[in-house]
């Protein structure tokens, strides 16, 4: 499997950024670890990781289920972020 990466602009700080992905992964039963800019998660059969640079958050998916498509990943992740205030 190959990686994906989805870079999302926003106009949150960082700390703002990951506390609210935090926020995403754990309502969706999952478990994020990180150091202030950059982290690692996994949710739903989905690992990855993310780094916040600037305002932009990228997102990089590693793993996921044989039945997820990337774009319906993609489309949850922007879903989500959007409904946080992201």
């Amino acid at each position: 499997m190959h990686q994906f990466t989805v870079d999302i602009p926003s106009n949150s700080t960082s700390e703002q950024l990951i506390c609210n992905i935090q926020k995403i992964v754990e309502s969706a039963g999952g478990t994020l670890t990180h150091d202030g800019t950059s982290g690692n998660f996994v949710v739903k059969g989905v690992t990855g990781n993310f780094t916040v640079t600037g305002n932009v958050i990228s997102i990089t998916l590693k793993n996921k289920p044989w039945y997820s498509s990337y774009g319906i990943i993609e489309s949850y992740i922007r879903k989500n972020i959007t409904l946080v205030g992201i």
